[in-house]
Formats: C-alpha cells, structure tokens, sequence
C-alpha cells in the first residue's frame, strides 16, 4: 500500500473476495458529528403542546435539522481498494438523508484535484449510486485536495477526509495544512490505535475497517 501506483487493481480483487464491516457504529458516530456542526437544533418558536398547560415554563418543540454543507475528500490513489474508496458514497448517503437541505461536495484526488470530476449531491440526487468508477489511482498526496478545501471554507461546515492515510499523515502530522473548517480524518483500514490527524483545532481521527 505504501507503493502507490499501480497497485489498487490487485487490492480490488483482493476485496472482491472478503470484505469485513467495521464492528462500531462508525456512521451514527460520524452523522452525530456533522448534526452538531450544521444548521438546525431546537426552535422555540412554536410551543410544545404536550405542555402547553404549563404557564411557567417555555419547551422547545421538537427538533429541526435544516441544511448541512460538506466536503467530502476520497483518497483516489493507487493504495486504496474499490470498496474503500466506495465507503464515501456511504458517508454522503449517510449524511445527507439526515438532512432536508443537503449540499455535499465529493472531491477525488490522487496526487492532484481531480477538477473534472468534482461532485456536488443534493438531497435530490437520491439514492445515490456507487461510481462506475473511481479516477485518480496514482501516488497519494492530499494537500492539494485539503488546500482546495482551505481556499472555500466560508461554503462549507465540516469536511470529512477518506484515506488509508499512507501519505505525510502518518509520518509528519504536523506539516499538513489546516482545511479551515471542523474536520474529520477518516482512517480506513488504517491503525486503530493511532491519532492519525494533524495538531488543528477541531480535528478528530475516526479508524474505519472495511475489508479484512
């Protein structure tokens, strides 16, 4: 894996033949996450009335979750498996039927942006479907991918990074840039144990396993 090039073919053969769902619930962890970060939450502008006969107190009505705004980066390098890579469109789906106003930006990248192929969802978009297939499949280098998100923060509420992490996250966490927003490492099949995010603020490490 730690290879790169040329090597996601085999991996997706591999996974072909095993694939192992990770035991926590990761995405209700993850869905949690972006609801605390996004539009939405308790409204007091129409009373409860299970106790409209209480004149001294004010309950809020039930819960509203409007609109989230996320960034989505896929590690599309030659290190990661098909079924790896197909966990993002899990999360997307996950996240945004939560959601009545959703607007979820899918960015591939390898060693580079994958411009060509930058994905905005909307609720609308629903059921959303596994990629044919994924672009990229070169050496691993996300800082362009989490400076592209850097230079747009003021469109997004939380970006959610998808990677084995073999790239400078596990060697030098200190030199990678900050996306400028709340953000989550997502560690696929990476170690369980480590803390494989950079010193930001609003930073967390999630370890994934999806194929054994």
């Amino acid at each position: 894996k730690e290879q790169g090039r040329g090597f996601g073919h085999e991996v997706d053969v591999f996974e072909e033949l095993t694939n192992q769902r990770n035991k926590e619930n990761w995405k209700n962890i993850l869905s949690d996450w972006v609801t605390k970060r996004s539009l939405g939450g308790y409204t007091y502008k129409r009373m409860n009335r299970r106790f409209a006969y209480r004149k001294d107190i004010c309950l809020p009505s039930n819960r509203t979750k409007n609109s989230t705004r996320g960034a989505i980066i896929v590690d599309t390098s030659g290190s990661m498996g098909r079924s790896e890579m197909d966990e993002s469109v899990r999360v997307i789906d996950k996240v945004c039927r939560a959601f009545s106003k959703a607007e979820i930006t899918l960015i591939q990248c390898d060693t580079r942006v994958l411009d060509e192929h930058i994905k905005t969802f909307k609720r609308h978009d629903f059921p959303l479907k596994v990629p044919e297939k994924w672009y990229g499949r070169g050496g691993t280098a996300m800082y362009p991918a989490i400076n592209w998100v850097a230079k747009r923060a003021n469109q997004f509420d939380w970006c959610i990074l998808i990677s084995d992490m073999y790239w400078e996250i596990m060697y030098k966490p200190e030199d990678v840039p900050h996306t400028k927003v709340p953000t989550v490492y997502l560690g696929i099949n990476s170690d369980p144990d480590a803390d494989l995010r950079p010193p930001h603020p609003q930073t967390f490490y999630i370890p994934v396993e999806v194929a054994a």
